[in-house]
């Protein structure tokens, strides 16, 4: 379905604020307006949809597929929005005729903000073209406030359709690691008109000059303290950071850098940066991660202006199928919306979950935590969360001393984790290839694995990971392996469709995990020992790993 735009005006002071306790929190607000087609008649039953100004679409396959809206028009061709955080708000209605208009609001706390009336017309279009980047899949090209996302093709091209006239941002997702887009451009888009943005191309990052950098602190590795005897390759390292390591003054995190041998340039990702507290959390991917070394270091530069903000998980968790550190970029207090708050997956394969769980910080755990008690998080099964003939599922988790059996993570009731009532973990697969729907299937379609003698319902925050290599099951616990048997086969998708955490994938009661959850990671291959025991040993809370410079 196409669209087309109409930008009513980007100027805030368009829409008047009425003071009139319209917010139903008390620290919310609200957005009101009305919809006309071009004849002037109302527009009825049009979707809208509501965007704080820095929004970029999501380009998942969930997300490119399209989003429930925040508002239906009515018979007047007016629309309302309650429970809407103070801020700056893009309004996007789109109309079933492939119509669309735009207004701006901004929401005050405690009032409702009254957007000009809007007139459905035809929009316009962007084309350019990137050089690929060799070996690199296709890059996304967003628009900042708008549900609007093309892709590359094999030559480059891209082409954005029906957008608003007035001058819009874009946004250019690098489709590899090291790389960004230096000057996203804006251009002036004019109503059924093509804007031509023309051949361009990414910045290698690993070309930066971090002598300009006027603040840099070497961090070293000491495997050797930590017990970390075997080497790794790409890993993942978490960098905690406190007032003792860093003036979170001097920066705001969105000029960090960080440097291997030679001062190459790593990839990292902001998990957390809480100025506040004086806390972060970072995820910086390491060419090597040296085993029985105390010598090794990465170096940490910031306190540069005017750089772009290099923060990608895309870049740092190429390997995985989902990582979810429990972060909601649109979570508030209160009840949560009938869609669930959104949570991010960190990973290349951006496979993001809804969920009501509420995160909690300052629980031990790495930066935010879910808090899971009958509530879940649901992501869409894509082909990545549904392989064949390998999987690893792992996740830090701190339970309470509750007699039921709790789901960590599923994948549509074929494989998942449990926490057992015992305080064992139990990993299951549907092995029943064979099987066709003929109602619940019974109990021997599934070869579950369990651990033995093991008490983790003690509200201590342990590391669990399951790993099938084709041939082996592996159960791990804070990086030892205390489970092993033999299974050979292929994992049959015939059950549910979607990945779960916290609770049962067909949502059967008995099953819901009570207590804390982070780092829930799933693997479309079989993760070593050696990297699953370096998880350990780096992310516990009392890690020995770090020492800074």
């Amino acid at each position: 379905m196409g669209f087309a735009l109409l930008a009513v005006g980007f100027f805030l002071s368009n829409c008047s604020d009425r003071v009139a306790g319209g917010g139903t929190e008390e620290t919310n607000g609200s957005l009101a307006g009305l919809v006309s087609k071009s004849s002037g008649a109302p527009a009825i039953g049009a979707y809208v949809y509501i965007h704080p100004s820095g929004y970029l679409m999501d380009t998942s396959a969930a997300g490119i597929e399209g989003r429930a809206p925040d508002a239906i028009t009515d018979h007047a061709g007016g629309y309302h929005k309650d429970s809407l955080p103070p801020g700056n708000y893009l309004v996007e209605i789109q109309d079933h005729d492939s119509l669309e208009a735009l207004t701006v609001g901004k929401v005050s706390a405690g009032s409702v903000t009254q957007c000009p009336k809007s007139t459905l017309v035809a929009g316009g279009f962007v084309e350019g073209k990137l050089k690929l980047i060799p070996g690199a899949g296709p890059s996304f090209i967003q628009v900042y406030g708008l549900n609007r996302v093309a892709r590359t093709d094999f030559t480059g091209h891209f082409l954005l359709r029906n957008l608003p006239p007035g001058r819009l941002q874009l946004h250019f997702t690098a489709p590899a690691p090291g790389f960004i887009y230096p000057d996203p451009p804006s251009m002036l888009v004019s109503s059924a008109d093509t804007f031509s943005v023309g051949e361009t191309s990414f910045k290698d990052t690993a070309v930066e000059d971090y002598s300009l950098w006027p603040h840099s602190r070497k961090i070293n590795l000491n495997t050797a303290r930590a017990g970390i005897t075997d080497t790794v390759s790409g890993f993942a390292l978490l960098v905690r950071l406190d007032s003792s390591a860093f003036d979170f003054t001097a920066s705001d995190g969105g000029d960090l850098r960080f440097s291997g041998t030679g001062g190459r340039h790593l990839p990292f990702e902001v998990e957390g940066w809480d100025p506040a507290r004086r806390k972060a959390e970072i995820w910086v991917k390491l060419d090597t991660l040296w085993g029985s070394s105390s010598n090794h270091f990465i170096t940490m530069y910031w306190g540069k202006t005017g750089v772009p903000n290099l923060s990608s998980g895309i870049s740092v968790f190429t390997e995985y199928g989902g990582v979810w550190h429990m972060q909601s970029g649109d979570y508030r207090s209160g009840p949560a919306p009938d869609s669930g708050w959104s949570f991010t997956d960190a990973s290349a394969a951006q496979s993001h979950g809804k969920g009501s769980l509420a995160p909690v910080r300052d629980s031990g755990g790495i930066g935010v935590a879910g808090l899971f008690s009958g509530n879940s998080i649901k992501v869409p099964g894509s082909p990545i969360l549904k392989p064949t003939n390998q999987v690893t599922v792992s996740c830090w988790f701190k339970a309470d001393t509750s007699s039921t059996d709790g789901e960590l993570a599923t994948m549509g009731d074929v494989y998942g984790l449990r926490l057992l009532n015992s305080g064992n973990l139990w990993f299951f697969m549907f092995t029943d290839t064979a099987w066709s729907d003929t109602g619940q299937p019974a109990p021997d379609k599934w070869t579950p694995f369990a651990t033995e003698k093991l008490n983790l319902r003690d509200n201590i925050w342990h590391l669990a990971a399951t790993v099938w290599d084709g041939s082996m099951v592996h159960v791990y616990v804070d990086g030892d392996e205390k489970y092993a048997a033999a299974y050979t086969g292929k994992l049959p998708y015939l059950l549910g469709k979607d990945f779960w955490i916290g609770q049962h994938s067909d949502r059967i009661t008995g099953f819901d995990f009570s207590g804390l959850l982070d780092e829930v990671r799933m693997s479309p291959n079989a993760t070593s020992a050696a990297r699953l025991h370096a998880d350990y040993l780096s992310q516990r809370p009392d890690a020995s790993l770090l020492e800074f410079k």
